[in-house]
């Protein structure tokens, strides 16, 4: 009877210990098969991420962007700005609806220092043509316009109107366009007493003055 007990524990050790083993090689697997599905996941979130660093380095587009129409020799204005006025005064309005205002500002601004409108003139001069200011996308446009009349001795001698914002072109009235640079675009700021968001009509820029 002594010698069968000691078999039987014998076999139980045996028993028990088979099947440690096997529980712990399926641990191993598991385990082994985590590892292997956590390296997918990581490199997915990796590309994810990628691909959240690339839309964030594209950014807003705010510069105006040429959309090709059809291949052209480039086009001359209708006519060229007359460059030979004496302006001795001018009168800006704003046109488009300014948003989020708490104090209006004026629909209307008269220059009658001569020097400051002969400035505006002279940087009015300086503006590059485009040819074919409809092949633009204009970004950032808060529709806000200045229609400008420059003036001499009291007589209407040249107008033009200034977009603000978006590609910031400036129209004859025979429908030429120029690019505003930043000569015009400083002078049509000290000639209104504006700052460069106000003029641009930005949502909120006069909220104080």
């Amino acid at each position: 009877m002594a010698g069968e007990t000691r078999r039987g524990g014998t076999r139980d050790k045996a028993i028990v210990a088979a099947l440690l083993c096997i529980f712990i090689a399926g641990a191993a697997v598991l385990i082994g098969m985590q590892g292997q599905v956590g390296k997918p996941r990581a490199a997915a979130g990796r590309a994810v991420n990628s691909g959240t660093t690339a839309r964030a380095h594209a950014g807003q587009v705010t510069e105006p962007l040429r959309i090709p129409l059809q291949e052209k020799e480039p086009g001359k204005p209708a006519a060229a700005l007359p460059s030979r006025l004496h302006p001795t005064g001018a009168t800006i309005a704003r046109t488009g609806k300014l948003q989020d205002v708490r104090v209006q500002p004026p629909q209307t601004y008269r220059v009658t220092d001569e020097p400051l409108a002969a400035r505006l003139y002279k940087a009015l001069l300086s503006l590059d043509f485009v040819p074919e200011p409809d092949g633009y996308f204009c970004p950032m446009d808060a529709g806000i316009s200045y229609e400008v009349q420059f003036a001499e001795d009291g007589k209407n001698v040249l107008h033009i109107r200034a977009a603000a914002s978006g590609c910031r072109f400036v129209y004859s009235d025979d429908g030429s366009a120029y690019r505003e640079n930043g000569e015009f675009r400083q002078a049509l700021m000290d000639a209104t007493g504006m700052n460069e968001e106000q003029l641009s009509g930005l949502p909120g820029a006069f909220r104080s003055q």
